[in-house]
């Protein structure tokens, strides 16, 4: 399993770029635009075959991870380019670009810690830094009252 570590990173920032999909896919439910987000994850779909078919032999099986990313990326602008014309989600690109940075260092952060002091170490240090991030920014995206109603 720890050739699969390396691997970790790349997967967990596509898991947070394709829930950011998950939020922006549901005005296109609500205006029956099934059709178009079929040909998003059609387009996104294809482009990760190809890329797995083209990259695989040559780099092996961990390019598979980036090429993912890759795909998600695709699939997520693809989805918010198209529902933003339906409904204004009070999101900047800012804040979604903070929250991925925040993703990607705190990725870096804990692998580092993972790989050169070990698992108990790793957890720890995330612990601290999303209790001590939670405390200082309550309010990331601006509006709470938006998000959850409050």
């Amino acid at each position: 399993y720890s050739r699969g570590i390396w691997i970790v990173p790349w997967v967990i920032v596509a898991g947070f770029i394709q829930s950011m999909q998950f939020i922006y896919v549901k005005p296109l439910f609500y205006n029956k635009r099934s059709r178009l987000i079929a040909i998003i994850c059609t387009i996104s779909a294809i482009t990760n075959l190809f890329l797995n078919i083209a990259l695989i032999p040559k780099f092996g099986y961990e390019i598979a991870a980036a090429t993912t990313l890759l795909s998600y990326t695709i699939m997520t602008l693809g989805i918010m380019r198209f529902s933003r014309g339906y409904f204004d989600f009070g999101i900047s690109w800012m804040v979604l670009i903070r929250c991925l940075s925040l993703v990607i260092f705190s990725n870096i952060l804990i692998f580092a810690i993972f790989v050169y002091l070990g698992a108990l170490w790793a957890i720890l240090t995330m612990s601290i830094f999303v209790i001590s991030y939670s405390l200082h920014n309550r309010d990331i995206v601006g509006d709470s009252e938006f998000l959850f109603g409050n």
